[in-house]
């Protein structure tokens, strides 16, 4: 059941649980919990709720993101303070936070833009397939 923020003319104003479906059937309108008559939501009072920022379980481990071992430290110096402590010793990266991925992303494709503009002007096409590869490390 929701909260709704309500206001009683005669004797209550605050938060009260109702259905969904009751209140849509009063039009919007909720029962006061002191004394049962139907009271008016207080959408002044009604706020935005926090937005969690923490990931948990498998949300935690992109699926697209991987690198073989060897390559760890490399990525690791490469995306320093924006990104090098998510890299697994594994090759896996892993977030604590939404805001954690995005700048981990942000990161990676300022490295992906810098690697492909060094690509062009050296010429050169991609030989190895590798995270390295995918930075213009090779």
């Amino acid at each position: 059941m929701p909260i709704y923020p309500i206001k009683c003319p005669g004797c209550f104003r605050g938060d009260a649980f109702s259905k969904i479906a009751d209140v849509v059937k009063h039009d919007g309108k909720v029962r006061c919990p002191s004394c049962g008559k139907l009271a008016e939501q207080d959408y002044a009072a009604k706020g935005v709720s926090v937005v969690c920022d923490e990931l948990h379980g498998t949300r935690q481990r992109p699926m697209c993101v991987r690198a073989s071992p060897e390559e760890v430290p490399e990525l690791r110096r490469r995306f320093g303070d924006k990104g090098g402590a998510n890299w697994q010793d594994d090759g896996r990266v892993v977030f604590k936070s939404k805001s954690e991925a995005a700048k981990f992303f942000k990161r990676e494709d300022e490295l992906k833009r810098a690697g492909a503009e060094k690509k062009a002007a050296k010429g050169g096409g991609k030989t190895e397939r590798s995270r390295n590869a995918d930075f213009g490390l090779v």
